[in-house]
């Protein structure tokens, strides 16, 4: 048997993580026949990290639509992940369910923030500056 690389024990602990906010999130969301995830990451595209996440979020919510807007967020940049959200959030109706995960401690005991916007959207982000970002930018939006 293969030794567990760091990198996929950090994935592993995240996506428990992951499961136990969007069961949450998934239930609210649900609820307004709104049932699409918005999936932003600074993962890339050259491993499965991506494809177990979303194995994740169905496992969920089978019938759920998972849309990408980026799986190349520049590592580590909140802002560049912000500006995303910034250009996206608006064409999403109330009910939508954005799961970002722009963190350079992915798996770290740091717990995830879930929030609803004034817009009835509902985020989950890593506890690492993404909150006082978010609500910053989308402050100047009027969705906080």
């Amino acid at each position: 048997m293969l030794a567990e690389s760091p990198h996929r024990a950090k994935l592993r602990c995240f996506i428990v993580g992951l499961f136990l906010s969007l069961t949450a999130m998934y239930s609210a969301a649900a609820a307004n026949n709104h049932t699409a995830i918005v999936f932003m990451t600074d993962f890339g595209t050259t491993d499965d990290s991506v494809a177990i996440c979303k194995g994740v979020m169905y496992s969920i919510a089978p019938d759920v639509r998972i849309v990408d807007l980026t799986q190349q967020v520049t590592p580590f940049s909140i802002l560049d992940g912000a500006r995303f959200l910034y250009g996206a959030t608006p064409y999403y109706p109330a009910g939508t369910v954005f799961v970002v995960v722009v963190d350079p401690t992915v798996g770290s005991p740091r717990k995830a923030i879930m929030a609803k916007s004034k817009r009835g959207q509902y985020f989950v982000l890593p506890d690492n500056g993404w909150a006082k970002t978010a609500l910053t930018v989308f402050g100047r939006m009027g969705m906080t």
